[in-house]
């Protein structure tokens, strides 16, 4: 217990040295995060901090209280304009079973985002049952967190994840937009 609390003051102090040099607003993205005051866990920290002259950055820290055996997680993607949202993709995993079943056929969208959380935050991709601090601190909000394909435009993007109790162990959302890079790049990086 008394580790969890050395943790959570390190990362206050930490956070107090980083606001005094940055501002933390939402450029042109909105990054939101909340645990919808569950018994099961406590958010400590969500926000989408920017720098001047430096990339976005994602901090979220969560605590786990309760040791969750099942977690659904369910994810959606629309494309946004102004007001209007269109899905692309949604899909909804029960994230337990499919650790223990990896070698198992799974769809192509679960697929994908698990790659990309592996390459990306790959410290809450946990063994189950799920419990205590999970950090997402210092991700740089950039082209790898998109995959290549994607084309330009305005998204929105939500993910919860709950327990077997349906309570919400986290919920996000996000907009954020892909701008069109020039096409000489694009093809330079599509030929190696």
């Amino acid at each position: 217990m008394m580790t969890a609390v050395k943790e959570r003051l390190f990362f206050t102090i930490v956070y107090l040295v980083l606001d005094a040099r940055c501002e933390q607003r939402n450029a042109n993205r909105r990054f939101d995060c909340t645990d919808e005051h569950s018994k099961a866990s406590l958010l400590i920290q969500s926000r989408l901090l920017t720098c001047q002259n430096e990339p976005q950055v994602v901090d979220v820290l969560l605590d786990v209280l309760e040791p969750t055996s099942k977690l659904v997680v369910s994810f959606n993607l629309y494309t946004q304009y102004f007001q209007t949202k269109n899905l692309l993709y949604g899909t909804s995993f029960e994230y337990c079973e499919l650790l223990k079943n990896a070698n198992t056929h799974i769809n192509p969208v679960t697929r994908i985002a698990l790659e990309m959380a592996k390459e990306n935050f790959p410290q809450v991709l946990k063994s189950c049952p799920l419990h205590g601090l999970f950090n997402v601190t210092g991700l740089a909000v950039s082209g790898k967190l998109v995959p290549p394909y994607a084309p330009q435009g305005s998204y929105y993007f939500n993910l919860r994840a709950s327990n077997k109790r349906n309570q919400t162990i986290i919920a996000c959302t996000t907009e954020f937009h892909i701008l069109q890079k020039p096409l000489f790049t694009r093809t330079l990086s599509m030929l190696g």
